[in-house]
C-alpha cells in the first residue's frame, strides 16, 4: 500500500509570487510534485521560474513544456502531452509522465514512472470541459490497478477516498487550487492535507 499521489498543475499563465506558492504547496505536504503548465511562455520565463522555485525543489516539479529544461536543471522531470510530443532528451533517470485521454491511450503508455487520465470528472478551469469516465468502469478500474494512473479533470479533495478505492494512484489538482488566485491557498493547503489523510492506493 502506497500513500495517496497528489500532483498540483499550475495555471496556464505566470503569476506574480508563483515560485512562492510551488514552495508552499510542495513543503506543506499537500503536494508530492507540481507541474509547470505554461503552453505560451518562453523557455527563458520557464528558467527564470525554476530557478526562483529553488534547486532543492527541483525533484519535485516536471515540466510541461520546453522539455530541453530537464537536461539543464538537475531532477527537473518531464510530463509528456500532444502539443510537445515526446521527450527524447539524454538525461536516462528524469521523471517522466504522460497526458493521455483515453483508456486504450493510457494502456499503451509505457515506460513511464505514471500517466495522468482526463477528465475524470467535469472540468473546474475548462468550461464545458465534461467527464469523459466513470470511475466505477470496470475497464478503467482494471488499468488503475495495473498501472500508476493519476485521475485528472475536476478533482477536488473529497473526491480522494472515491478515486483511491477505484485504484487510482493519485490525483491532479489545477482549478481547486488556483481558481481564486492565491487568495485561497491556506484553506486549499489545509483541506489536501486533510482529506488525504488516511487514504491509500494499491499502486
Amino acid at each position: 500500500m502506497r500513500e495517496f499521489c497528489v500532483i498540483a498543475i499550475t495555471p496556464e499563465r505566470i503569476f506574480p509570487d508563483e515560485a512562492c506558492a510551488v514552495r508552499r504547496l510542495l513543503e506543506s505536504g499537500a503536494a508530492d510534485r507540481v507541474h509547470v503548465r505554461h503552453p505560451g511562455c518562453g523557455a527563458d520565463e520557464l528558467r527564470s521560474l525554476l530557478r526562483a522555485c529553488g534547486d532543492d525543489l527541483w525533484q519535485r516539479i516536471s515540466v510541461h513544456d520546453h522539455y530541453c529544461l530537464a537536461d539543464e536543471f538537475a531532477g527537473i522531470g518531464v510530463h509528456e502531452n500532444r502539443r510537445n510530443g515526446v521527450y527524447a532528451g539524454g538525461m536516462r533517470d528524469v521523471v517522466r509522465s504522460r497526458s493521455c485521454h483515453s483508456i486504450p491511450e493510457a494502456r499503451e503508455a509505457v515506460g513511464y514512472d505514471y500517466v495522468t487520465i482526463s477528465p475524470v470528472y467535469d472540468s473546474i478551469s475548462k468550461t464545458g470541459y465534461a467527464a469523459a469516465f466513470d470511475v466505477r468502469d470496470a475497464q478503467l478500474r482494471s488499468l488503475a490497478a495495473a498501472r500508476r494512473i493519476i485521475a485528472l479533470g475536476g478533482v477536488i479533495p473529497e473526491k480522494f477516498g472515491e478515486l483511491a478505492e477505484a485504484g487510482f494512484a493519485g490525483a491532479a489538482l489545477s482549478g481547486f487550487i488556483w481558481g481564486n488566485g492565491c487568495e485561497d491557498m491556506d484553506r486549499c493547503i489545509n483541506e489536501i492535507i486533510e482529506r488525504r489523510r488516511g487514504v491509500c492506493c494499491n499502486s
